[in-house]
């Protein structure tokens, strides 16, 4: 799995490949005062959603310490799921 650390003044934007292929293929989008990545805090996940078969992207954006998204955004349409 592919990890990429962005340093900004705050910390640090950690992206992280995510799926396979087959399965949800997309990355995580987390914040961390430090380089762990295991201490970080999902912000967001964008994915290819492999059960529609038509292309849609999805972003998933999440709060602190909550395990599912306050909202998924079809990346195509602008429609949110949770809305």
């Amino acid at each position: 799995m592919q990890t990429i650390k962005i340093k900004i003044p705050t910390g640090y934007i950690i992206i992280e490949e995510k799926g396979a292929e087959e399965e949800y293929p997309g990355c995580y989008i987390s914040f961390s005062k430090d380089t762990d990545s295991s201490n970080s805090d999902m912000i967001a996940c964008v994915e290819y959603d492999t059960t529609m078969n038509d292309g849609t992207i999805l972003t998933e954006t999440y709060d602190t310490d909550h395990d599912e998204p306050n909202h998924i955004i079809n990346w195509q349409t602008g429609a949110d799921r949770l809305a």
